[in-house]
């Protein structure tokens, strides 16, 4: 299999708690951060290619947990089959980068485009 992306990691579980309950503590903080880095036009693609190990991570103010959540939540909203389609690749050993072009038809560019475009409208 391979590794599930940092970003994916830590948002997976903040979005799940926000796709049963929006009003969560921690849903809430993190919208609120991730959403104002976007309005901030922060740049957000770098976030995608940290790793643990990274001296970087995880960003300034803590913002690649917030943007992890943003994105996961707005995968699960957009492209609920594919996104289940794109985990699935990635246990079968494609790297998340590919199987994201496989299954959702995105480039990590495209995504960080799409997750902006969807919280600028959605929020």
């Amino acid at each position: 299999p391979e590794r599930l992306p940092v970003w994916f990691q830590e948002g997976l579980g903040p979005a799940l708690v926000a796709l049963d309950d929006a009003q969560s503590s921690d849903a809430i903080a993190r919208h609120h951060q991730a959403v104002t880095a976007l309005r901030r036009d922060t740049p957000l693609r770098p976030m995608l290619t940290l790793t643990y190990e990274s001296k970087e991570w995880p960003g300034p103010e803590n913002i690649a947990k917030s943007f992890g959540y943003l994105t996961v939540l707005a995968l699960f909203r957009l492209y609920p089959e594919q996104t289940v389609q794109w985990i699935r690749a990635m246990k079968f050993g494609v790297p998340w980068v590919e199987a994201l072009h496989q299954t959702l038809g995105l480039t990590p560019a495209q995504l960080v485009g799409v997750v902006s475009q969807y919280w600028r409208l959605n929020d």
